[in-house]
């Protein structure tokens, strides 16, 4: 089985850094789009158990104005899903 998804990411972004000068610390919160792809193999048709793939994909996460990043963030999950 494939299938795919798009969405919407609602991120919050809190940064604190200290250092012999100062500290720093800076919050953001926004919307970023995703995108990802997944799949599916049944390992069984006796037994309900699949082994799963996905990748995603997070677009600008963070607000570089405000907290100096502004990052794609790319997931890879590996998983079992038992179905019932």
């Amino acid at each position: 089985m494939l299938d795919a998804e798009a969405g919407v990411l609602f991120w919050q972004q809190d940064v604190d850094f200290a250092d012999g000068i100062g500290d720093f610390n800076a919050e953001a919160d926004d919307a970023s789009f995703l995108a990802g792809l997944g799949s599916a193999y049944q390992i069984s048709p006796d037994f309900p158990l699949a082994l799963t793939l996905r990748y995603n994909r997070y677009f600008k996460v963070g607000d570089e104005d405000r907290t100096g990043r502004d990052n794609d963030i790319d997931r890879v999950a590996v998983g079992l899903r038992f179905a019932f």
